[in-house]
Parts: structure tokens; sequence; C-alpha cells
């Protein structure tokens, strides 16, 4: 637990100099807010129970956070907003100023025309409040901006006993007076913006005191793993969850931060040799829905990398769009609405997309996003992915409508336009610049895109899919096999790149063999590859009824063949060499 630099020992001080003191229990606790109207002198000398120290102390703490991290527009509007306030000046805190003195806006900044600062306070208000729901969830003082409002508020909370996290000895379960039975708190996740997931510390199931911090460790790393998956609200909980290696039923723990699942797990220790197990489990049913084993040499100068590796491979198995998590809300959300915000369900329907390319799958992305956009015009995830489908009717379906790709680009760079750090933005502006054949600014869209987070599976996945059939094929399929080995649960679409590097270096057999790995039944890319491979391999009679089923897809693929393929097949020589396949294999094409 931090102490708060600069409290006060009296709890309810009064003032009547411009801020307003609100009283309230929460949970227990006595919370007291500080809000400052109009103009006034330091904090410090208006306001002694909160100093000026302390709430720099918890800025530090925020700005350092991975919620904060590599997010410079963010950080420094927070920044901006605080240090004004501080400095009594927070009635000059306008749109304006912001716009201007954060974001580098010229002195003719028409907040009407450019929403920046309207969409970025949004952001902040989200980012602060995930971040106060996990890792900053036991913080002495609260930082917050109030919606119609750029001024923030800080608010000290007085716990009247701190529950400071216990970490029980090796082997040992917690005392059953830290368990708390409040069925009805637990059921609180339910009205989350985004589900939540809660990491408990590993059991140590060994006699060795040493693994403790090996724990600790992993537990820290899976936090900011984590944290970067887009849709997920990531808090750590407390071990007073667990009796010996199992969880407890999760609705006796009152007490804990609410989530919907529950990261748990083991570290068991023999000779040189130390076992890590991991499970996520659905909190509304304590049924497990993943789980995996690592097994390491332990190797105590290695700790750090060993703890790196687990997080990345679990971060990648059960976060992102189809992870385990993503993958049981998607199963969820075909029998009933789902219980998490519009955006969530945005993100729900649009790695349903993703995953099999249909245009059922199309037309519930689309109508989902064209109803958030209504309600929020300058969504970054909605705009970037809207930009996805718009990319891909164009490229799949409607390749002779120039207005769709135009209407794809534009929304792909007002995505990035409003979250320049959004990882996920930037990484569907470089394929809709890929399929619109920029190569230059893909590649340059790419590299940025990269140097946010080189780990996160799908977008890793994404980046060296495209470009490995831009030409790039040895640096591509190295970062596509590294976004595939972190999460197996892939589209099977992303097999086209191995496809294409085995059919242009003659390797038609191996080829054959991917395109078997195409799983989107409706994607008329899964037949015709393995009719080309087919066609090259002599193969004219198995051939020919995946010329039947290409046909049925798509009855124009003789006559318009050549324009719809020409968005992958990037390379003159490697499509010629496919459409000779198709020609051996009976299949004529203009």
């Amino acid at each position: 637990m931090r102490e708060m630099a600069g409290a006060a020992q009296d709890p309810f001080p009064v003032s009547s100099d411009g801020f307003h003191i609100q009283r309230s229990e929460l949970n227990g606790n006595t919370a007291m807010s500080a809000r400052q109207h109009g103009r006034c002198g330091p904090l410090s000398r208006k306001m002694s129970d909160i100093s000026e120290e302390a709430v720099r102390e918890q800025l530090r703490y925020i700005l350092d956070s991975p919620e904060f991290k590599n997010k410079p527009m963010i950080c420094g509007f927070l920044s901006h907003v605080v240090e004004e306030t501080l400095a009594g000046r927070a009635g000059e805190i306008k749109g304006y100023t912001i716009a201007t003195q954060v974001f580098g806006r010229k002195e003719d900044f028409d907040p009407t025309i450019d929403p920046i600062v309207r969409i970025q306070a949004g952001r902040l208000r989200r980012i602060l409040q995930s971040y106060y729901a996990g890792r900053g969830g036991q913080d002495r003082l609260r930082i917050e901006m109030s919606k119609g409002s750029y001024i923030p508020s800080f608010s000290k909370i007085i716990p009247e006993k701190l529950q400071t996290p216990h970490w029980p000895a090796p082997g040992t379960a917690p005392a059953k007076s830290e368990l708390s039975p409040a069925p009805s708190e637990f059921s609180r996740f339910a009205s989350a913006d985004f589900p939540s997931i809660a990491l408990f510390p590993l059991v140590n199931l060994t006699n060795d005191s040493n693994i403790e911090h090996v724990a600790r460790g992993l537990t820290e790393e899976l936090m900011t793993g984590l944290a970067r998956c887009h849709g997920l609200q990531v808090s750590v909980s407390h071990p007073a969850m667990y009796r010996g290696e199992e969880p407890c039923g999760a609705r006796q723990a009152g007490r804990e931060p609410v989530a919907r699942f529950l990261l748990v797990g083991s570290i068991r220790k023999e000779k040189d040799t130390i076992k890590f197990t991991l499970r996520l489990i659905d909190a509304n049913t304590l049924a497990q829905i993943w789980a995996e084993q690592y097994k390491y040499s332990f190797e105590p100068e290695k700790v750090i990398h060993l703890q790196e590796d687990i997080a990345r491979k679990v971060t990648g198995k059960i976060g992102g769009f189809f992870g385990a998590i993503a993958r049981k809300l998607s199963k969820e959300s075909r029998s009933g609405p789902s219980p998490y915000c519009e955006t969530y369900e945005v993100f729900t329907r649009f790695s349903q997309y993703l995953i099999d390319l249909s245009q059922q799958t199309y037309a519930k992305a689309m109508e989902v996003l064209e109803h958030a956009r209504s309600s929020d015009p300058a969504s970054a995830v909605s705009l970037s992915f809207q930009a996805f489908l718009h990319a891909n009717e164009y490229a799949l379906m409607r390749p002779e409508n120039t207005e769709v790709l135009e209407k794809a680009l534009a929304l792909a760079r007002q995505g990035v336009s409003a979250e320049p750090e959004n990882q996920i933005a930037r990484a569907l502006l470089s394929y809709v610049l890929f399929v619109s054949g920029q190569r230059e600014l893909f590649f340059r869209e790419a590299e940025q895109t990269l140097l946010l987070n080189p780990t996160l599976p799908d977008v890793v996945a994404l980046l060296g899919w495209s470009i490995a059939l831009y030409g790039e094929w040895d640096r591509g399929l190295a970062l596509l096999e590294k976004g595939m080995d972190l999460n197996p649960y892939r589209p099977g679409w992303l097999h086209l790149a191995p496809y294409l590097n085995y059919f242009r270096q003659g390797k038609f057999e191996e080829a054959y063999h991917e395109a078997e790995k195409f799983n989107p039944p409706h994607l008329f890319w899964a037949p015709l590859a393995r009719i080309a491979a087919l066609g090259r391999l002599g193969k004219t009679n198995e051939a020919g009824n995946g010329v039947e089923a290409l046909l049925a897809m798509r009855p124009d693929f003789p006559v318009r063949g050549r324009k719809i393929t020409r968005f992958f097949l990037k390379d003159p020589d490697l499509a010629s060499t496919f459409f000779e396949g198709l020609r051996k294999a009976g299949l004529k094409t203009l």
C-alpha cells in the first residue's frame, strides 16, 4: 500500500475559499474530494488536507502505469490540467488552451471543426477509470475529471482499516477470517463497460520461500501484458481467494475487485525444473475455460526473461481478438444481448467477422458499427473497424467501386488521428494502405505500429501477413509465425501468406497442404488456393470439385478473377504462376 505524501492528520478539514468539500461513505471508507471553482491560489495554501506533493506523487504513479504507457497525448493532457489546477489557474483550463498548449494546434483552432480535445478528454476519463479499477484501486488519492469539465478533482480515501494484501507463507492457506461472503458484490461485473479479469498471485507449492519473488514478478508481467489488450479491464486480486491450490468460491470475495474472469495458477519446483500452471476461470460458473502448463530449467539469473516469456504466451492465448475470453463472449453473444457496453459489442462482432470474413458477419458488424458511430462519431475503435470492413468490401466483394476504398482510407485516417498511439487503429490503417496498393505508406505505418508494441499477437500476425504478401517474405513470415504461435486460434485466411510463399518457390505440394488449412467456408480464396496448387501438381481430376465450388461462390471469376485477386497477389511473376495453375486445373480466365 502506498502512503500519500503530505496527508493531513485531521480527516475532516473545512474550507470556504473556492474548494468544495464532500463527505461520503464508500464501503466503510471516508472519501473527501476537493474541487476548485474558478481561479484561486495554489492547492497547498488553500487546502491543507491534500498537498501539492501528494497530488504530484499520485500523478507520477498514474503516468508510470501500463494504462498510460506509450500514450504521450493522454499523459500530456493529464499533466497539463493537474499542474494548471495546482498553480491556481483552473479557471483558465478551456478546450482552446488545451488544444493550443498541449496538442500543438494553431491560434485559429476551432473546436466545432476539430474535436481533438473532446475526444482525448473522453479517452482520459476512460483510462483513469480503468486504472482505478485495477492497479490503482488501493491508492489513497484519486485524480478524476468529470464529464462536462476539463478541471480535475482530487479526492483522498481514508480507510477505517487498510486492507493491505497479505502474502501467505509458502504452502499455507489464508485464514478463514479473510473471506467475506457477499454474493451480490461479485455479480456487479455485469454492469461493467468491458469484461474484467482479476489476476491472483500464483500459489507457491514449494517449500522454497525464494520462489515468492518469481510469483510476484510474473503477476506484474501478466498485469502489464493484459492491460495492453483492447477491451479488458484488469485488476490484481487478493490471495485470500485461495484454499491451497484451488480458488475459493469467487462469490465469497465481496471485498475483492469484481471480475468476470479469474486468472489463477500455481508454481511447482523439482530440483532444477520449475513448472507453472495457469488457468482461466469463468467466475459466472467457476468453469475452467482455458489452461496451460509451462516448464523451464530454473536459472535465477534468467528469471526476468522467464516471466516475460510466460506473460507473452498467456496474454496471446487469452487476450485480443482471438483469445479465450473473446471466443467465450463471442459464443454468448450469439444467444443473447451482451451485458457489456456497446463498445464491447463492436469488439465482439468485429472479432466474429475476422474469423470467417462472411457476408453475414460483415452485415452484423457493420450494423453495430453504424449504431456505435451515431452515438460516438469520433471513436477511434469504431472508425478503424469500419475502415477495415470497407477495405475488405472493396477487395473481396466490389473491387470496381473506388468510393468504398476512399471511404475506408478516410475512416482509417480519422481513427489514427483520434488516437495516434492506439496500436489497433494504426494496424488497421496499415491494412487499408496495403489493400489500396500504397506500398511506401504501408511500410511506414507498419513500422510505427510495431514500435508501439511488438508482442500483441493479433497485430503482429496481421502486419506479418501483409508484409510477406508485399514481397518481404522472410521478415513477414517470421512476424506471422510469431503472432500465430502466441495464439493458435487464428483465422484460417492467415495461411494465405505461407501458401503463396511455397507457391512462388515451386513447392506446390507444401502449398496445397497450407491451402487445406483455410477454414473460412464462405471465402472464395479457400477453393481457389487448392485449385491452383492441384493444377500445378497435374491433379486436374481432383481440381474439378474445387472449380465447381469456386464458381458457385464467384460465378464472375472467369471474367473478374485477375481484378479480385490483385490486392493479394502483389508480385506479377507470382500472379502469372498462380493463374497458370488455374488454367491447368481447367479454369479459364481472361
